[in-house]
């Protein structure tokens, strides 16, 4: 399926949030963003009220369109939803992951075991990859969608201590024995690893805001 004019702009627009190029608060400019996208003025708007439903815009009639704000109060809002939603991603891709699921993960742990060598954006690109695939892994596409929603809402808040942060902060030693929990069909240990990975760098990142 070919993405559409509105998808492209949401994706982009989306990026440009996550990564602060557009920073919290700020004015969001339509003529701006379909001069740089090369795009009109239907798709920028329909991909700013999905981009509203994920949180990641305000807007507001007669007054503009504006960057979320984020600070150490959606922290713990964000922080309440993971736990809620990745332990149980986590519990159902131990009992349904296929060959090829499992493969995938394997791969993005086998790039994420070089952390020392790699900068923090690329361990955030990798990471990213890691939860959308395990996720997907769980085979609920209602539960891949939020998931990712709210990943987006925490990167936006680890980008603003990114300079500050060590490759081992991300506590990424526990993708190792996330996938072999799954590898195993464990759910329960599963479980209980996403849990430990969520709140260690929850804990992390509540020190460094």
């Amino acid at each position: 399926m070919c993405p559409t004019d509105y998808s492209i702009a949401r994706d982009k627009i989306r990026e440009r949030i996550i990564s602060l190029q557009l920073p919290p608060g700020s004015v969001i400019s339509e003529a701006q963003l379909m001069e740089e996208l090369g795009l009109g003025r239907t798709p920028i708007r329909e991909a700013l009220k999905l981009l509203e439903a994920e949180n990641l815009v305000v807007i507001v009639p007669r007054r503009g369109i504006f960057v979320s704000e984020i600070g150490l109060n959606h922290l713990h809002q964000i922080y309440e939803m993971r736990m809620a939603l990745e332990p149980l991603s986590a519990r159902l891709a131990a009992m349904r992951i296929t060959p090829a699921r499992l493969s995938q993960l394997q791969l993005c742990s086998a790039e994420m075991g070089h952390t020392d060598n790699l900068d923090i954006p690329t361990v955030f690109r990798v990471d990213r990859a890691f939860h959308r695939l395990l996720a997907t892994a769980s085979g609920n596409e209602l539960l891949v969608r939020d998931v990712t929603r709210h990943y987006n809402l925490a990167l936006r808040l680890w980008n603003l201590v990114q300079s500050r942060l060590t490759p081992a902060d991300l506590a990424v030693d526990t993708h190792v024995r996330l996938i072999e929990a799954v590898a195993n069909h464990n759910p329960d240990e599963a479980e209980a690893v996403m849990r430990e990975h969520i709140d260690r760098f929850n804990r992390r990142i509540r020190e460094l805001l």
